[in-house]
């Protein structure tokens, strides 16, 4: 057996104000606040983002897969988790 965590929905939205504390930012910006809040969680519980197997990235336009690779690679290193990049109607 072995431990699981998972750690999903991370957003850059401030749910309580309901609003996000980034928005208009770039989108390489929303991804540094988005990560920051998933390390500073999966180091709350004991983990780390070396232990990362699988992200899931979802944009409104993949003209961003730039900007948002460029913070992805210094948050993660090889071999870097499974990542899937989603393009969703906003």
């Amino acid at each position: 057996m072995f431990d699981l965590l998972r750690c999903e929905d991370q957003q850059t939205t401030n749910r309580s104000l309901r609003q996000c504390p980034v928005s208009g930012s770039s989108s390489g910006e929303q991804t540094e606040a988005v990560l920051q809040i998933m390390k500073q969680a999966l180091e709350g519980a004991g983990s780390s983002m070396e232990k990362v197997v699988k992200v899931t990235i979802y944009v409104t336009d993949t003209a961003h897969f730039g900007p948002v690779n460029e913070v992805y690679e210094r948050y993660f290193s090889a071999p870097y988790p499974v990542r899937s990049f989603i393009a969703v109607d906003a």
